[in-house]
């Protein structure tokens, strides 16, 4: 899912993408993908997990913390 927050008004243009996927020697992870929209900065993070079930929960905490703070 990928989230966006942008506000002109505090030149604020980033984005925010969450995935869950399958790994080769884990069994799912939470990835996590953040920066600027205007430029190619960007950072990721990677959550390893024991069960795809334990990532999906770790992705809609991490969406519904992204969307409180203004994200859409």
């Amino acid at each position: 899912m990928k989230l966006t927050r942008i506000d002109p008004q505090k030149n604020m243009h980033r984005f925010y993408e969450v995935h869950v996927q399958s790994t080769l020697l884990d069994s799912h992870a939470v990835v996590c993908t953040w920066g600027s929209i205007k430029n190619q900065y960007h950072r990721v993070r990677m959550i390893k997990t024991e069960t795809k079930k334990e990532a999906e929960e770790i992705a809609e905490q991490i969406i519904e913390k992204k969307t409180k703070n203004g994200y859409t």
